[in-house]
């Protein structure tokens, strides 16, 4: 078997690196504005101040974190249909409902209207839906196979999830083994 290729709807809540790639991204987001007001406040000489503060930043952070997990939700939708592809040219992944043309196409749209050039050129910069990957590129597979599901990480930052249907396991073992060269690696979990 030279390519497989499959399609599955993925609901939100149980795409687990999707999740936790939105909430490391804040937490770094968070500890950079925090170092920076911290910074700002010990500078000026009002440390003893930033005690008054934390708790409405804290306040202010939860806020911030549930209008993007919130537009995330949005943006991604309930259930999040893909198509995975595995061949001699690596692993992609394509998003079957476009949301990222249509998003581009509001902030196009909203940027003509509004005479507003930086949120045209925002919309210019949305990427498709496409996810390529080579295969030297990654570093590592870890198989879920209570989950059905197979992570493909190519650096601390770059990780994706290949779900899978139970029928198809077989037929990934054989192509993975055929393609990945560091297929004595991988793990199962």
């Amino acid at each position: 078997m030279n390519k497989i290729s499959w399609s599955k709807s993925i609901p939100f809540f149980k795409n687990t690196i999707l999740l936790r790639g939105v909430f490391f991204v804040y937490l770094t987001v968070i500890l950079i504005v925090s170092i920076i007001i911290a910074s700002i406040f010990i500078i000026d000489g009002d440390g003893y101040k930033l005690i008054d503060i934390a708790l409405p930043m804290m306040g202010v952070f939860l806020f911030i974190f549930i209008l993007l997990f919130i537009s995330t939700w949005i943006t991604i939708g309930s259930q999040y249909a893909i198509q995975y592809t595995i061949g001699p040219d690596g692993i992609t992944l394509k998003g079957l409902k476009d949301k990222a043309s249509d998003i581009q196409k509001l902030a196009i749209m909203a940027g003509v209207l509004t005479a507003n050039p930086g949120l045209m050129g925002a919309g210019m910069l949305v990427k498709k839906d496409v996810i390529h990957i080579q295969w030297d590129e990654i570093e590592d597979l870890l198989w879920k196979t209570d989950r059905n599901w197979i992570e493909v990480k190519c650096s601390l930052w770059y990780k994706v999830a290949m779900h899978y249907p139970k029928s198809k396991e077989r037929d990934l073992e054989e192509v993975l083994a055929k393609y990945w060269q560091k297929k004595n690696t991988h793990n199962y979990v």
